[in-house]
This record gives structure tokens, C-alpha cells and sequence, in this order.
């Protein structure tokens, strides 16, 4: 189930819990209506809630709190994700120098390797898979920049292997 469907969820059990409450409360009205009658005299009385709406109250505001700290922790778990993909669309990078690679998937993380330690390269709906022996060494998405350039550059070498 998705965020949206998940969130729908929530505020119709939220209306229906509202609307079954409103009904059921109907007989405890009435009958705390009359208990007051009886209490009062029509020179001395209040006109409040009846005290089954305070119970309802509470329980619409533990809703909603817990609603609230529900979502909370769900964006912030988006923004985290968020922030990671931001990071990693900006840390990620392949340089090619001559027979080197330079790979960076993440911040910090660095790896070296050289062309001719690649001894097979598996292409799949696009994505370049770079092994050495049975270790893979990294992948490179069709959408990235100079995929199509890192492709004929290992192409070249004789010495790797080319899985379509």
C-alpha cells in the first residue's frame, strides 16, 4: 500500500469513527439530559457539553496526535531519503584516466582500478556490470553521463569479455 492510499486509510477510519461515535453518544445525551432535569430547577442550571463528548474529545485528540507523529516520522524519513539521493547524485562519478578508473559511489568512499584488472563486462536493459574475475567492481546506468563512452572504451580491450 502506498503513502497516499495508507494516509486515505487513516482519515476514513477517522470520519467513520467520528460518525459512529456521534450515534452511539445519542442515548447517553439524552439520558444525562435527564438526569440534570432532575438535578436543576429552571432558576438554577448549566448549559455545557455532555461528558460523553469530553470522552469522545480525548479520543479524537490521541487520534490525531498519534496521526500526527505518525506522518512526522514518515516525512522524515522521505527527507532523509531525499537528502541521500541529493547527495548521491552529487558525490557519484567514474573519471577514466588512460588505464585507471577512479570510481565514487558515495561520499568518502573511493575505489581505484585499472582497465586491464576487468575481465568481463555484463550489459543488461542498458547497465554496464564491470567484473573482475567473478567480483564486480561497479555499474554504470544507461541515464549517466558518458555510459555510451565508457561502453566503447572497454570495447576496445581485447582482453574483456562482453556479456549482451
Amino acid at each position: 500500500m502506498d503513502l497516499i492510499s495508507f494516509l486515505i486509510a487513516l482519515w476514513l477510519t477517522f470520519i467513520f469513527f467520528c460518525a459512529f461515535f456521534l450515534i452511539f453518544s445519542i442515548p447517553f445525551v439524552i439520558l444525562e439530559n435527564r438526569i440534570m432535569k432532575k438535578k436543576t430547577n429552571e432558576n438554577h442550571f448549566t448549559v455545557r457539553e455532555p461528558r460523553i463528548f469530553l470522552l469522545f474529545h480525548v479520543l479524537v485528540f490521541l487520534y490525531l496526535w498519534g496521526l500526527f507523529i505518525t506522518n512526522t516520522i514518515i516525512f522524515s524519513i522521505l527527507i532523509v531519503l531525499g537528502l541521500l539521493l541529493i547527495i548521491h547524485s552529487y558525490s557519484w562519478k567514474l573519471r577514466v584516466e588512460g588505464d585507471r578508473i577512479v570510481y565514487t559511489p558515495f561520499v568518502g568512499i573511493r575505489k581505484e582500478f585499472t582497465i586491464s584488472s576487468i575481465t568481463r563486462v555484463k550489459i543488461r536493459h542498458g547497465e554496464l556490470k564491470v567484473y573482475s574475475e567473478n567480483k564486480k567492481l561497479f555499474s554504470v546506468k544507461r541515464l549517466k553521463i558518458g555510459h555510451k563512452q565508457l561502453s566503447t572504451r572497454l570495447q576496445k580491450e581485447e582482453h574483456i569479455q562482453f556479456d549482451f
